[in-house]
């Protein structure tokens, strides 16, 4: 990044930092899940989502002279190769997000550009508002950016922020979508995905449950899942240690991966983002499987007595689901890891359309009448007295828990039932952890 490029940066995101940034570094210390933890100190990864989306909903509510003003600050000049427009000194310190818009005929302060505001927008004349507020979005992007590039002290992801700074810099420039090409690869990375091979551990360890007890293990599978989803995972430097050469690399491009595709967009929205149970596969949560249950375990021992009594129940059952899935995630020939592994439930719904078929075969399900008869026994009663392991889950409850565990969007359907630490916004060894249930 040149100088003028670094001033220009510092002119316009630094006085942008919003209220949502600060207090989201933690050290790895700090980070720590602590019964003494205060929950005013505490900040949930959705409060900032949503003061990241409040700061653009308030510049998409501008005045499109402000809007543009603002724009040209990272619109490149037409007639110089100055690539954005700079706020003279005695301005430097006014907000044009608030009550400040510079004339188009001001001056640019680089001195090798001095072009009027003007000259670097005269291109963007016919963009539709959509489009205006889509480059908007990008520059709100762009400074959380800035902000989390310069707090970061972990080198590694100091230089992914850096690389996607200026990747969506250059997007606004051109007025291209970000695209991630690279030796990164393109996600999924792995098949199967830990969300469906913690789906077939599901069903293979816990399908002969009744069905209370089922749910209750849906649950913990949903939650750790969550887990996963929401957490930032240690950096290079500090997980590598312990790990050998090749595992140490294997890590670093998988983390790089997971802050490329997962992380950052997540407050990014300029960028593609996926799902880390998506996208990632057994390798990676090998690598942060005893991290993870470490600091979940802490989680719970330390939030236990906030948390409902209904849900404490559930909590219970963690640590056993945890230590079973672990020898699954060691054992080299665990078939939940089989791309092409069919979990029971296709065999129940198979049984299930046998059973209708057999039904109709019979008569039962046929009523010419068009009414259903009182006298007649239901086909769930005759498949009891038929199969007497039947009677260990429903279809319903099997059905509901395969679209349970295979939803890929929590955001609307959590309720947290313990604090988050705060969310790994700008990098260091920050934990997240949210907690949640399908109600």
């Amino acid at each position: 990044m040149s100088l003028e490029e670094g001033k220009l940066s510092s002119d316009v995101v630094v006085k942008q930092e919003y209220s949502g940034s600060e207090n989201t570094e933690k050290t790895p210390a700090a980070a720590q899940p602590q019964a003494q933890a205060k929950p005013a100190q505490e900040q949930t990864r959705t409060e900032n989502l949503q003061r990241i989306q409040q700061r653009k909903l308030k510049i998409y509510k501008l005045p499109k002279t402000q809007k543009m003003a603002k724009l040209s600050m990272y619109s490149a000049c037409q007639k110089c190769r100055c690539t954005g427009w700079k706020t003279q000194e005695e301005n430097r310190h006014r907000d044009v997000e608030s009550n400040y818009c510079p004339k188009f005929t001001e001056e640019c302060r680089n001195p090798s550009c001095k072009h009027p505001l003007e000259s670097h927008i005269s291109h963007l004349t016919d963009i539709t508002d959509e489009q205006l507020n889509e480059l908007l979005g990008a520059i709100v992007d762009i400074e959380n950016l800035f902000i989390s590039m310069h707090r970061e002290v972990d080198e590694e992801t100091r230089k992914v922020y850096n690389y996607l700074f200026h990747l969506l810099r250059q997007c606004i420039l051109s007025r291209q979508q970000a695209v991630i090409r690279g030796p990164l690869g393109d996600p999924p990375f792995e098949v199967p995905s830990i969300s469906k091979a913690v789906s077939n551990f599901l069903f293979l360890k816990y399908n002969h449950l009744g069905q209370a007890e089922f749910q209750m293990m849906t649950e913990v599978a949903k939650t750790f899942l969550n887990c996963l989803n929401f957490w930032s995972f240690e950096s290079p430097s500090v997980r590598c240690k312990e790990l050998s050469h090749e595992d140490a690399s294997t890590y670093k491009i998988n983390y790089t991966r997971w802050l490329v595709f997962c992380h950052v967009p997540a407050f990014c929205n300029s960028l593609t983002h996926f799902e880390t149970t998506q996208v990632f596969g057994r390798t990676l949560l090998k690598a942060v499987f005893k991290y993870v249950c470490y600091q979940l375990k802490l989680k719970m021992q330390a939030d236990k007595d906030r948390m409902p009594v209904e849900r404490r129940s559930m909590l219970v059952q963690l640590p056993k689901f945890l230590d079973a899935l672990k020898l699954e995630l060691l054992n080299e020939d665990s078939p939940i890891w089989d791309a092409n592994f069919k979990p029971p439930v296709a065999l129940l719904l198979q049984r299930k359309r046998e059973r209708e078929n057999n039904n109709t075969l019979h008569g039962h399900g046929a009523n010419t009448s068009g009414k259903k008869s009182n006298n007649e026994p239901s086909s769930s009663k005759k498949y009891k007295k038929s199969d007497p392991d039947g009677e260990d889950v429903s279809d319903d409850v099997i059905l509901k828990a395969i679209k349970r565990i295979n939803e890929s969007n929590y955001a609307n359907k959590t309720e947290l039932v313990a604090p988050e630490i705060a969310p790994r916004d700008e990098g260091k060894n920050r934990i997240l952890l949210t907690i949640a249930f399908i109600n």
